[in-house]
């Protein structure tokens, strides 16, 4: 029902209509979004390598937004030495190259090929009977 609904054309007109406004409104174009995406799939952590804390916290925003998530921890060892661990968890490459993916129809091909069309006309009249009986 949902996939009727939304080929009906006032509501692919009114879901154009809001995702513009939202476009308009949050100020992003495609090619933002693509770029962006873009950064993430080509992004290489060994920029972020071997740095402490102070100097993740200085690199270029474009280099932050790479990571997800920060985990620091400081350990004294016997001898009193201290040492800090800092591990990063950075945005997933494939989903990135697979939401660029979607977004330039990519997957178009392969989506047609998973919804084959069938030519009714060469099924018995048998066949097409029950089918329509089995729809009921």
């Amino acid at each position: 029902m949902g996939e009727q609904n939304i080929n009906k054309p006032a509501i692919r007109a009114r879901l154009r209509e809001v995702q513009q406004r939202a476009s308009k409104h949050l100020e992003i174009t495609h090619e933002d979004l693509l770029s962006q995406l873009k950064t993430w799939a080509e992004s290489d952590i060994t920029e972020t390598m071997c740095l402490s804390a102070d100097e993740i916290k200085e690199l270029p925003i474009e280099i932050g937004r790479l990571i997800t998530k920060f985990k620091r921890t400081v350990v004294t060892t016997k001898l009193g030495d201290t040492i800090e661990t800092i591990e990063l968890t950075f945005v997933y490459k494939e989903k990135a190259i697979d939401m660029i993916n979607k977004h330039i129809g990519f997957y178009g091909l392969d989506n047609r090929q998973r919804k084959p069309e069938i030519d009714v006309s060469k099924l018995g009249s048998d066949v097409i009977k029950s089918l329509l009986d089995a729809s009921r």
